[in-house]
């Protein structure tokens, strides 16, 4: 007998109305009590209603807007009740830290791509879970994609440093690094540095700085003509040439990035999203029937993600796919939006699924 233990003999990492917000999009009615008292605590009480069709109306602009975070056109909060609305996410569990059972070997890991400073404290998660409680992950699949860099990935110094928001190994001596360097990669346009090669550089904080890939997977290209690429880049965003890197630690850890495509997104500016990273995953990969699957994003991201990759994996014919769904802390600091974006989501979503016709 094996000296890990099955997931089956461990304890979920979260709780059973946290389980139905993944896989049935439930979320307004087990949580009607503290969504009710988060409305009070910021003073718009005048916006509630027991039906969840009826707050998508104020939600959609007021707190989900185009983009996660801050933004003028979201509603805003005074601190006091800024401070008073943290006591009750809290509560919603989109706050706080949540690890994988230790001992438990998973086939696949997924880490969630975001800004430097989320695929950081993501791949951190996945990371401590190797080195400090046992956990063995055949391959971790690191979901990064098509996003220009922004300011909150951070300024050069933060990503050179070795101690504050990136801390970990150096990077500065690494070949790939070194030639970004010279080519102005750090200071050029804002494509030079995408989300994808963000990720690169999470990961080389946390499993070594000389690493470098020894597979590169790339982009088909048409037949008739070799030097168009198949997909069609959506308008705006440059040709994708590499799908994925594959690298493998000094100890053996086998671990992949994938530079998702870009997709419409309507209104808002076209990137990968995770719906769009969970399907180029299943294409791309031979996920083995009734695999174990650790799924780590960040808060208060974690329930959404997990329910969006959730859907794709009963969409797609694999609903044999665990998912085992852990993510880290949410960022100190993060703007109250940040987090009222992911409830207005989870809301919208349980609104779409499960009360329109």
């Amino acid at each position: 007998m094996t000296q890990y233990q099955s997931f089956e003999s461990s304890a979920l990492a979260i709780d059973e109305r946290q389980q139905a917000v993944i896989n049935e999009a439930r979320f307004f009615e087990p949580y009607k009590e503290e969504l009710e008292n988060l409305f009070g605590a910021l003073g718009r009480e005048s916006e509630w209603s027991d039906d969840p069709s009826g707050l998508v109306d104020y939600i959609r602009p007021g707190w989900i807007g185009f983009e996660h975070g801050n933004s003028t056109e979201k509603d805003q909060f005074t601190t006091e009740q800024s401070a008073a609305a943290m006591l009750l996410l809290h509560k919603l569990g989109l706050v706080q830290e949540t690890l994988p059972p230790d001992s438990v070997h998973f086939n696949r890991a997924i880490d969630v791509g975001g800004t430097l400073q989320a695929d950081v404290r993501r791949g951190g998660v996945i990371h401590k879970a190797v080195t400090e409680h046992g956990v063995i992950i055949d391959v971790i699949d690191k979901w990064d994609g098509q996003r220009p860099r922004e300011s909150r990935d951070g300024t050069n110094k933060e990503i050179f440093a070795t101690d504050g928001r990136f801390a970990g190994y150096d990077i500065y001596n690494n070949s790939w690094v070194r030639e970004a360097l010279v080519r102005g990669d750090f200071h050029g346009n804002e494509w030079a540095l995408t989300e994808a090669q963000l990720g690169r550089i999470a990961m080389l904080k946390l499993w070594g700085g000389h690493l470098l890939p020894h597979r590169v997977n790339l982009e088909l290209l048409d037949k008739n003509n070799p030097h168009q690429i198949v997909r069609k880049p959506e308008p705006g965003v440059p040709a994708r040439i590499v799908k994925s890197h594959e690298f493998v630690t000094d100890e053996g850890q086998l671990i992949t990035i994938q530079n998702a495509a870009a997709v419409s997104r309507g209104d808002a500016p076209s990137r990968h999203t995770t719906r769009s990273s969970a399907i180029e995953w299943l294409q791309n990969n031979d996920i083995p029937q009734n695999a174990q699957v650790l799924f780590v994003s960040s808060n208060p991201h974690t329930l959404r993600t997990a329910q969006d990759t959730h859907a794709v994996l009963q969409e797609q014919g694999r609903g044999d796919i665990q998912l085992v769904v852990a993510g880290a802390s949410a960022p100190a600091g993060a703007p109250i939006q940040l987090f009222l974006g992911e409830v207005g989501r989870l809301i919208d979503n349980d609104v779409k699924r499960n009360y329109e016709a």
